[in-house]
């Protein structure tokens, strides 16, 4: 059973040629590592030099131990409300919803010899009395909201699991 994964309208360009996954994904996996590195290098660079900065300032091997936490833990909230905010405002421009049918369900429950609960499929919304459209472009409208085919998802593995 599969079922389309639907979302708002976008450019007709991106809708022809659309593949599973962020178009750009092998960038973001290149600037995390780069990112990695970075710091890696800072953190040994800080090592090095903490014998030098503890003999300059005369500070204890507490106050060495405090600096170099301080800066962990600084660079940990940066990175984490950096990532926040780049998710929120530059993140997709559209947002994924799955449909599933009832009829769908209710066949899969017939050959299973069991209920099959729309909820365990981790589908975000259930329609009957429908069709539900799997090309790719075709509108789908759902009370106000209008929303468009970008591609059939797959059962997801919990689906398989749980029945």
């Amino acid at each position: 059973m599969t079922t389309p994964a639907v979302s708002e309208p976008q450019h007709r360009s991106e809708q022809a040629d659309h593949e599973p996954g962020h178009p750009r994904r092998w960038a973001v996996l290149g600037i995390c590592v780069v990112c990695l590195l970075v710091v890696w290098m800072d953190s040994t660079i800080l090592n090095v030099a903490l014998k030098t900065i503890q003999e300059d300032l005369n500070a204890t091997q507490a106050d060495m131990q405090w600096a170099m936490s301080s800066y962990t833990l600084i660079f940990a909230g940066l990175t984490l409300s950096f990532g926040l905010v780049g998710d929120r405002y530059h993140g997709s421009r559209h947002r994924h919803v799955t449909l599933q049918a009832l009829d769908a369900l209710e066949a899969a429950a017939m050959e299973l010899g069991r209920p099959v609960d729309p909820g365990l499929t981790r589908r975000n919304v259930t329609i009957t009395g429908a069709e539900v459209p799997t090309s790719p472009g075709t509108p789908v409208t759902i009370g106000s909201v209008r929303l468009e085919v970008v591609r059939i998802a797959a059962p997801c593995r919990l689906l398989d699991e749980a029945l």
